[in-house]
C-alpha cells in the first residue's frame, strides 16, 4: 500500500467524508470492505480497540513481497481526521501473513458508504455520508 488520505467534509470534491487508500506496483489486488461487530486482528492477536459507534474492516490481499514484508510487528498507525463528523478515527496495521487490514471507526449508525476502485492511478475511495 502506497498511502492512505483521510479528506473530512469539505476538503474533498465530493460533499462526503473520504478515505483513500493508493497503491503502487502492478498486478492484481484483492480486497473486502465490512461493518463487523468485532474488529480482530489476523492470526489472533485478540479484539482491536477502535473508536467509533461502528467500525469498518478494510483488508487487502495481493500485495507483493517489496510492499508487504512481514516483520513481525503488530502495532497499529492511528489517523484521527480534523473536522470529521463520520469518521472517527482510522487505523491501519502493517501487514500480516499477506493481508493488509485497517479498520475505519465511524461515529453513526446511519451512515451511507460507497465504495469505489479505480485502475489509474490505483486505488479504493470509501466514502461516508450520514
Amino acid at each position: 500500500m502506497a498511502g492512505v488520505s483521510i479528506a473530512p467534509r469539505g476538503e474533498s470534491a465530493a460533499r462526503e467524508e473520504q478515505v483513500v487508500y493508493s497503491f503502487t506496483g502492478d498486478g492484481r489486488l484483492g480486497w473486502s470492505v465490512r461493518f463487523v461487530g468485532m474488529p480482530l486482528r489476523l492470526g489472533g492477536s485478540g479484539v482491536v480497540d477502535v473508536a467509533g459507534t461502528c467500525v469498518l474492516q478494510v483488508d487487502f490481499t495481493g500485495m507483493t513481497a517489496a510492499e508487504s514484508a512481514d516483520d513481525g510487528a503488530d502495532v497499529g498507525t492511528r489517523s484521527a481526521p480534523l473536522n470529521a463528523t463520520e469518521i472517527v478515527e482510522v487505523l491501519i496495521f502493517p501487514p500480516r501473513t499477506g493481508v493488509d487490514q485497517s479498520f475505519i471507526g465511524v461515529r453513526s449508525k446511519d451512515v451511507n458508504v460507497v465504495i469505489e476502485q479505480e485502475p489509474d492511478p490505483a486505488r479504493l475511495t470509501i466514502s461516508f455520508d450520514s
